[in-house]
């Protein structure tokens, strides 16, 4: 009786995993992402958006060709394609961003500044190679580690939000691949007329200016902190300025 009420409080807060990620941004987006593509798939496949097909007299099995190859194309579009075409417009942008043309007060400068204590990461590794500290070692490891899934999780949520954009406008324009009048998109923000268009266009524009920010924005570029290192670089700095002045004064 003790075992089987111990999984059974065990196995309830497992149950509620959904519920928690629903909670989580990421979540969010991947669910946004999803949701639009499958407004996408159902318009070419039936000419009906989610919201306009006719569900209650859907016959599941007559179409789970239809719903197999939708996942399919989803899996490949959002591991693949979705992010080889974000890619290509990431340079196309970076080529505009970092021109002569683009006026420099627009463009993000990265963040090369160091905190009182930091020192670049690759300083750490030199000195834990050189020393051959193994506690040095680690925590450089440790801290590369979560640098670069930091920086992959950047990126990854870039994609989605380039996803959901380019879909968000595909949505809004269901006669370029299908003859439907309605679309998700076009229900969702058609309600409120003029305010509506007016929602919808800055919706856009608030995801376009957060991918910008994830794309072009400023970069941590993973210093350590470390402070034993920090205060010998700056007592070297320290000492190499005194030097430049005391060179300067015998030169006058």
């Amino acid at each position: 009786m003790m075992t089987d009420e111990k999984k059974e409080k065990a196995s309830f807060p497992a149950g509620l995993g959904i519920m928690d990620k629903i909670w989580e941004w990421q979540w969010i987006i991947r669910f946004i992402y999803i949701v639009l593509f499958a407004d996408l798939a159902l318009l070419v496949y039936s000419g009906q958006g989610m919201l306009t097909w006719p569900v209650q007299t859907l016959n599941w099995t007559e179409h789970l060709g239809f719903f197999c190859v939708a996942l399919a194309a989803l899996g490949l579009i959002a591991t693949t394609v979705m992010p080889f075409i974000a890619n290509i417009v990431r340079l196309l942008l970076n080529e505009l961003i970092y021109s002569s043309i683009f006026p420099d007060f627009l463009r993000a400068q990265s963040d090369y500044q160091k905190r009182s204590g930091e020192v670049p990461s690759g300083e750490v590794l030199d000195l834990a190679l050189k020393e051959n500290n193994q506690f040095l070692l680690n925590y450089y490891e440790k801290h590369n580690a979560n640098w670069r899934t930091k920086f992959h999780e950047r990126f990854k949520v870039g994609d989605l939000l380039f996803g959901i954009l380019f879909f968000m406008m595909l949505d809004d324009h269901p006669q370029w691949f299908s003859d439907a009048q309605h679309s998700l998109v076009i229900d969702l923000f058609s309600h409120g007329g003029e305010s509506g268009t007016v929602l919808f266009y800055t919706v856009l524009i608030l995801i376009f200016s957060t991918l910008m920010s994830l794309w072009f924005g400023k970069w941590d570029w993973g210093n350590i902190y470390y402070p034993p290192l920090y205060r010998e670089k700056e007592e070297a700095r320290r000492k190499a300025r005194e030097r430049e002045a005391q060179w300067e004064r015998q030169d006058r």
